[in-house]
């Protein structure tokens, strides 16, 4: 086989594989903040067929307009198809960490993220949801060796899991978007679940980080909110002001080995 039929046969196969990738038409949102003017500067996407997710890089330019330096900016990017509907939607966030917005200061921020959307996306605007200043941003707790896993997190739903159970607990498995769902709704179940989540213990803090092992514990409450554990690998994952760290854990593979004997089976 000759060298350019080998170059076009590779060519093939990832474009079967993850699609053609390509540039978003940027729109401009409406000013939703006085405080912080936010610009998106480029949006990629290329899908993999596979998988049926479309892996998203944002670039996105921020500028503060605060008296007070800017700590907190959330807001949510708005995919849309050529007719202009909205087809999804990705949580944007920026965490000043140790250095944070002052007025006049711009940033620029870079993301990415696969999702999977309704339609192809063609479009992508960004809505600015919430801004807090320095001042106003609470302290958020680390994870304490022994502490147990409900109370480490910085949720008041974990939190008080114990006095309001949630309605739905779902396992998530993802191996390199290739996702297995563990999930109990039944009281009995549920009462099990939990038990086993609030006997899962934090250990140690670690270096140790896997790729392509996004796993995750999600809770559907009472009033019908949600809460995630973000889990990599086997290691709980916690991102306090934008720094992630990591802890090893004592009973989590009691409890997932509790769901997948309890929960419905499903995959995607």
């Amino acid at each position: 086989m000759k060298k350019g039929t080998v170059l076009l046969v590779i060519m093939m196969m990832l474009l079967t594989l993850f699609g053609c990738s390509g540039s978003l038409k940027i729109k401009e949102g409406e000013k939703d903040s006085d405080l912080v003017d936010a610009r998106i500067i480029s949006a990629t996407t290329k899908k993999n067929e596979n998988t049926g997710f479309t892996v998203v890089n944002t670039k996105v330019e921020l500028t503060g307009r605060s008296e007070i330096a800017l700590m907190s900016i959330h807001g949510t990017y708005h995919f849309l198809n050529d007719e202009g509907e909205e087809v999804g939607t990705v949580g944007f966030y920026y965490i000043g960490v140790d250095d944070p917005l002052e007025k006049d200061e711009t940033v620029t921020t870079e993301y990415g993220f696969q999702n999977r959307f309704e339609d192809d996306v063609k479009q992508v605007y960004l809505e600015i949801t919430e801004v807090k200043n320095i001042e106003e941003l609470p302290p958020k707790h680390l994870p304490q060796t022994g502490e147990y896993l409900y109370e480490a997190l910085n949720s008041e739903k974990i939190n008080s899991i114990k006095e309001v159970l949630p309605v739905k607990i779902t396992y998530i498995q993802d191996q390199s978007g290739f996702r297995t769902y563990y999930t109990v709704e039944d009281p009995e179940s549920i009462e099990k679940a939990v038990a086993l989540f609030t006997s899962i213990k934090i250990k140690d803090e670690t270096n140790e980080v896997y790729t392509d092992n996004y796993n995750g514990i999600h809770f559907v409450w009472p009033d019908e909110t949600e809460s995630y554990v973000s889990i990599n690998m086997r290691n709980l994952e916690v991102s306090v002001y934008n720094q992630y760290h990591y802890y090893e854990m004592e009973g989590l593979a009691a409890f997932i080995d509790g769901l997948a004997t309890m929960g419905v089976k499903t995959t995607d």
